[in-house]
């Protein structure tokens, strides 16, 4: 989070681990901070973890059920204060042959402690978007296959509108969309 500058210092941590390709475990944690001297001190913090399981390899079977899900939050303490909550899921399951089907969801909330000014008036303190995808999947080829989902968009973003004496009040936006990708 923040702007991409080297004057960072702090912690990054991550572990990957696998058991016989079949359950998989990752965690992240980070720990930075801005070191600038013309700038006041901002920490940010991240952790995360997820975890896949390849139900159909445990279970013996010659095809892949895999479902995954992870969460990763993110924060920081000064600016903006904006903290992001992000949750995935997924599944892949080998039908037939070269044939199998993809499920995904993905929810983010975005939330800023101090508004963030989109334009002369307008300040958005929150956004959500989820997204959800599912299909088929056809090997064409070692390490090439040929996928078409379906897919849901949602986004709602939250703003503080200035109201006739010149004060904010909330109001709310959605936005939803929906569609065929081919990938």
């Amino acid at each position: 989070m923040g702007v991409a500058t080297p004057d960072r210092k702090g912690l990054n941590v991550n572990v990957d681990l696998n058991w016989n390709s079949a359950v998989e475990l990752n965690a992240i944690f980070g720990m930075i901070s801005t070191v600038s001297s013309d700038v006041e001190e901002i920490k940010y913090t991240r952790y995360g973890a997820g975890l896949g399981v390849d139900v159909g390899r445990i279970a013996g079977l010659d095809r892949k059920i895999k479902v995954q899900g992870s969460y990763d939050h993110s924060e920081e303490d000064k600016g903006f204060q904006r903290k992001n909550d992000r949750i995935m899921a997924g599944l892949n399951v080998d039908v037939v042959g070269p044939l199998a089907l993809l499920a995904g969801y993905q929810m983010s909330t975005r939330e800023f402690g101090i508004a963030y000014p989109v334009s002369g008036s307008a300040l958005i303190n929150k956004a959500e978007e989820s997204l959800l995808l599912a299909g088929p999947r056809v090997k064409i080829a070692p390490n090439s296959y040929l996928s078409v989902q379906y897919g849901l968009l949602t986004d709602k973003v939250t703003f503080l509108l200035p109201n006739q004496r010149g004060h904010h009040g909330r109001t709310a936006d959605q936005v939803g969309g929906n569609g065929l990708y081919l990938r």
